[in-house]
């Protein structure tokens, strides 16, 4: 959603996450990388609301952070504390009261087809997903610099 306003963005994934709570299931689309291989940008994910105590570990569980919908993998669900990980993450994410999880993602629909979703991830999956993340990351990074350095250089002859 390049070009896109930061507030089009916010406004968009909180009325997803009403309209999840008020009819029980929705479906969008996923963007980022963190939870490859089993998730890619541009899956379509469906949605469904389950109540607490539905929810297990393995799960792929959606909530609402400040920087939008996320969904990740529920990694401990214990004494009304969830912890989740994006399956090409190092670190987990910061504990959260279960109450904030909006649902669990019940199909994966890539190019046209349905996937069946695994209810955990393996170490060569897991692995796979880290380094394709990791050289994302790098990517992205390295492409920042070195529009940077061009813009430093355009900007050094301009003003000569």
């Amino acid at each position: 959603m390049q070009g896109r306003p930061k507030e089009f963005l916010i406004a968009g994934t909180e009325l997803v996450a009403e309209a999840l709570g008020r009819f029980g299931r929705v479906r969008f689309r996923a963007s980022g990388t963190s939870m490859l291989p089993a998730l890619r940008p541009g899956d379509v994910l469906d949605v469904e609301a389950c109540p607490i105590d539905q929810f297990h570990v393995g799960d792929i569980v959606v909530w609402l952070s400040s920087a939008g919908l996320v969904a990740h993998r529920l990694q401990s669900n214990h004494e009304q504390i969830a912890v989740t990980r994006g399956d090409a993450n190092w670190q987990s994410d910061t504990p959260m009261p279960t109450a904030r999880l909006l649902g669990r993602v019940t199909r994966v629909t890539r190019d046209r087809s349905s996937l069946l979703l695994a209810n955990g991830c393996s170490w060569r999956a897991r692995a796979r997903g880290l380094l394709r993340n990791e050289s994302q990351r790098c990517s992205r990074r390295v492409r920042t610099i070195v529009a940077g350095v061009v813009l430093k250089n355009r900007w050094s002859h301009t003003s000569t």
